[in-house]
């Protein structure tokens, strides 16, 4: 009543006088006489932790306040109340009431609570004497906890409203709705854009060593069991991040040697039972632990990669089977974690059209798809990359594969020899374009647009009639769509007539999350020039 008799005042030009008016400097600016509160909204005002504002100052409310919140257990963010229940609390056996709850409904965290919070037992009886409290909640805004969002694996900072306790990064915490209902468990890492990465959606399945385990022993299920990916080779991807429930980690196979790569630092922290159920499942020579692409170490505060972390490493390279393809391998080194398996079908489907074709392999790598491509009878492969290394695998895979002479490889950078093959005239029946990551951040995004245009434009004019362009991009910013109409607008620059023959993208040892579209990071378009 005292606040709303002197804000009204104030509309009558007199001075606003109540013990607080310093905390209003600017109450006369903000408040307007249409804001006027009726009679009954006025009743409805209560005091605020029963301490009326007129009987005290500042500080005797900061008192009770802080006294609160030390009763609840609460931080100092407000947490959404929820209604009270029902009824006196139940008595115990010596007929003692049950604690009350916090002021606004909220019972306070119980040691059952808290044990299954941390992965343990469920039983209070078995917390006693180790139950620490959950490290937090982490509360979303509401349009993240639309329909269409809610699984989303990913909790960007501006999707976060306010966090309750004192997460470390790292930890596990539970993700609410603003009024308290149960969305997921995730790991939360207060230094990333990604604030949480969603692990679990039940409430009764926290994030613990067990469900971890479970989900590593279901992704290599799926490649053995379901793809028979062991049958066509010995180099494969066993674990895709978010596609396989293990958001950041990503394990390839490279014969018998293991190779980890890990971009979130909550399940950095949990990777040891990993290794272990991986020793366990398919008992491993060695596994290499090597840092994840780009600059992600420093944006999600990760420790260095440690190199050899289980086993022994048989040699510093080694070879790998694929499509019945070997290829070599140096462990912990090259782009990626030392090959494309994201293009294996992709490589398999392109060599299918290969047959007695001029072909064209525009920034090869090791070469897979032109050595596919010779090896299917292409009538000629020309390879060529900028990079010194990769250029030398490239030749060294044809030496392995017996196919040196069906292979010219050239060490040469993309814009420029794609204008020299232009200047010479020379055509290709089969030309494929798999560049590197022209958008590597969103900024980039159209400088990056401007060079898929460009690159594909001079793809598709070394096409003779009827020739065939399998052209990719790997940038994560990069949508399908925005693809597409960059390879729409080369097209048109070069005024030619194309159509789609194919979408494409990553294998299927590559899963992808519905629900996190940006995993589909590799799209590929199979066209044909009219």
């Amino acid at each position: 009543m005292f606040v709303l008799e002197s804000v009204a005042a104030s509309f009558m030009g007199a001075q606003l006088s109540s013990p607080f008016a310093k905390s209003w400097p600017r109450a006369q600016e903000v408040l307007r006489p249409s804001a006027a509160i009726d009679g009954r909204r006025r009743q409805t005002l209560g005091p605020r932790c029963g301490v009326p504002r007129a009987s005290c100052g500042r500080s005797a409310r900061r008192s009770a306040l802080r006294a609160r919140r030390r009763t609840c257990g609460e931080s100092r963010v407000r947490t959404p109340r929820r209604r009270r229940s029902a009824g006196p609390a139940p008595r115990d056996a010596s007929g003692r009431r049950s604690p009350p709850s916090c002021p606004g409904g909220r019972s306070a965290p119980s040691a059952e609570r808290r044990v299954l919070a941390e992965g343990g037992a469920s039983s209070a009886g078995s917390a006693a004497g180790r139950v620490r409290p959950m490290p937090g909640v982490v509360y979303l805004k509401p349009s993240r906890v639309r329909l269409e969002a809610r699984r989303h694996p990913w909790v960007r900072k501006s999707d976060v409203a306010r966090v309750e306790g004192r997460p470390q990064d790292g930890d596990a915490v539970e993700v609410q709705a603003r009024d308290g209902r149960f969305l997921a468990h995730g790991l939360y890492n207060g230094g990333s854009f990604f604030r949480v990465r969603l692990v679990s959606f039940r409430e009764d399945e926290p994030i613990a060593e067990g469900l971890l385990r479970a989900r590593l022993r279901g992704a290599v299920a799926l490649r053995h069991d379901v793809l028979r990916l062991p049958e066509r080779g010995d180099g494969y991807r066993l674990v895709n991040s978010e596609g396989d429930g293990l958001p950041g980690l990503v394990v390839d196979r490279y014969g018998e040697v293991l190779v980890v790569a890990c971009s979130s630092l909550g399940l950095q922290r949990r990777l040891e039972p990993l290794l272990d159920e991986l020793e366990e499942l398919l008992a491993p020579a060695a596994i290499v632990e090597v840092d994840p692409p780009g600059d992600l170490c420093t944006k999600e505060g990760l420790a260095a990669a440690r190199g050899v972390v289980r086993g022994t490493l048989p040699a510093a390279e080694g070879e790998v089977l694929v499509d019945g393809l070997r290829y070599g391998v140096a462990y912990a080194k090259g782009q990626k974690t030392g090959l494309f398996f994201d293009q294996r079908e992709n490589v398999a489907r392109v060599a299918e059209l290969a047959r007695g074709r001029r072909v064209l392999d525009a920034c090869c790598y090791a070469g897979g798809f032109g050595l596919a491509c010779a090896r299917a009878g292409a009538k000629r492969v020309l390879l060529f990359d900028a990079s010194e290394e990769a250029t030398a695998r490239a030749r060294a895979n044809a030496e392995r594969n017996g196919l040196a002479g069906a292979v010219e490889v050239r060490r040469a950078s993309l814009f420029p020899f794609l204008r020299e093959l232009a200047a010479r005239g020379e055509r290709f029946d089969l030309v494929v374009l798999d560049p590197p990551k022209f958008v590597p951040a969103r900024k980039a995004l159209e400088r990056g647009r401007r060079g898929y245009v460009d690159a594909n434009r001079l793809a598709l004019e070394l096409l003779a009639p009827g020739g065939l362009l399998f052209t990719c991009s790997c940038s994560h910013h990069m949508s399908p769509g925005r693809f597409a109409d960059a390879v729409r607008e080369a097209a048109a620059r070069a005024d030619l007539s194309v159509r789609v023959l194919e979408e494409r993208g990553a294998g299927p040892d590559h899963p992808l999350d519905l629900h996190c579209p940006e995993g589909r990071y590799l799209k590929g378009l199979l066209l044909q020039r009219s």
